[in-house]
C-alpha cells in the first residue's frame, strides 16, 4: 500500500503538496496511480522538481546518486548528475580493492567510466603480486568487467595476460604439493577448465605410482573409476606391464 491509498480521493485538496518523496512522485507521474487520480501534471512536476532539490545535498553516496538521478524528472537530471559525479570522485581515492572499484563503476555515470577503470586497473596491478593461492588468482582473474570502452581493449588484454599468468603460477605451485591420485583429483575439478591441463600430467604420475601401492582388485577399479580419460590409456598400459589384468 502506498501513501496515498491511505487517502479517499477529495476534489478540494491538492494532493500534490502532500506528496512525501521523490520516489512516489516519480510513480505517480509513470501513472502509478491510475487515471481516474487526474493529477495537475504542472503541480506534480513542481512538487517533483521540489523533492529532489531537497535531495540532492543530502546526498552522501554514489548509490544514493545513481537512485536518485533514476527516480528525478528530465529538468533536473544534469543537476543531480553533478552531485553524482563529484560523489564518485570523492569515492574513488578511497578505494582498496579491486571489487570495490567494479563495485563503485557499475553505480557511476558514464561520465565517470574512465576514472572508475583507471582506478580499478590500478588496484589490479597491485593485487597480483599480493596473491598467494590459486582461488585468489582465479576470483581476481573472473572478476574483470563484462565491457569497457573501447581505447582500452589492448590494456585490458595485458592486463587480463598478467593476471592469468599468475594464476597459472600458484596452479602450478598448488600441483607440486599433490601427493595423491585423490589430492589431484580434487583439485582437477576444483579449479576452471582452462587450468586443468596443469594438473594432468602429476595426477597421471600419482596414479602409476598408487597402481603399485594397491593390493586388491576394489582398489583398483576405485583409483580407475576416479581418473580423467586423458589417463585411462597410461592406466590400462602400467596395469598390462605389471600383469595385473
Amino acid at each position: 500500500m502506498g501513501f496515498f491509498d491511505l487517502f479517499i480521493r477529495k476534489p478540494e485538496i491538492d494532493y500534490t503538496s502532500l506528496i512525501p518523496t521523490a520516489e512516489e512522485a516519480s510513480y505517480i507521474s509513470r501513472g502509478g496511480r491510475g487515471p481516474s487520480w487526474e493529477w495537475d501534471q504542472q503541480k506534480l512536476l513542481a512538487r517533483w522538481e521540489e523533492l529532489v532539490l531537497q535531495d540532492i545535498p543530502q546526498l552522501t553516496t554514489a548509490d544514493e546518486a545513481c537512485s536518485l538521478y533514476h527516480k528525478c524528472p528530465d529538468t533536473l537530471l544534469e543537476k543531480v548528475q553533478e552531485r553524482w559525479e563529484e560523489l564518485v570522485t570523492k569515492e574513488i581515492p578511497l578505494l582498496t580493492s579491486p571489487q570495490e572499484a567494479l563495485d563503485l563503476s557499475s553505480c557511476s555515470p558514464r561520465s565517470m567510466e574512465v576514472a572508475t577503470l583507471d582506478k580499478w586497473e590500478e588496484l589490479v596491478l597491485k593485487a597480483i603480486p599480493q596473491l598467494t593461492t590459486h582461488q585468489e588468482a582465479e576470483m581476481l582473474h573472473n572478476g574483470f568487467p563484462s565491457s569497457w570502452p573501447s581505447a582500452y581493449g589492448d590494456r585490458m588484454r595485458s592486463l587480463r595476460s598478467k593476471v592469468r599468468d599468475r594464476w597459472r603460477e600458484l596452479v602450478k605451485e598448488a600441483v607440486s604439493r599433490l601427493t595423491t591420485p585423490q589430492e589431484a583429483h580434487d583439485l582437477y575439478y576444483e579449479i576452471s577448465r582452462e587450468m586443468r591441463y596443469e594438473i594432468l600430467r602429476k595426477w597421471e604420475e600419482l596414479v602409476l605410482q598408487a597402481i603399485h601401492q594397491l593390493g586388491t582388485k576394489e582398489e583398483l577399479i576405485a583409483l580407475y573409476e576416479s581418473i580423467p580419460e586423458e589417463i585411462v590409456p597410461a592406466f590400462v598400459a602400467k596395469l598390462a606391464e605389471r600383469a595385473v589384468l
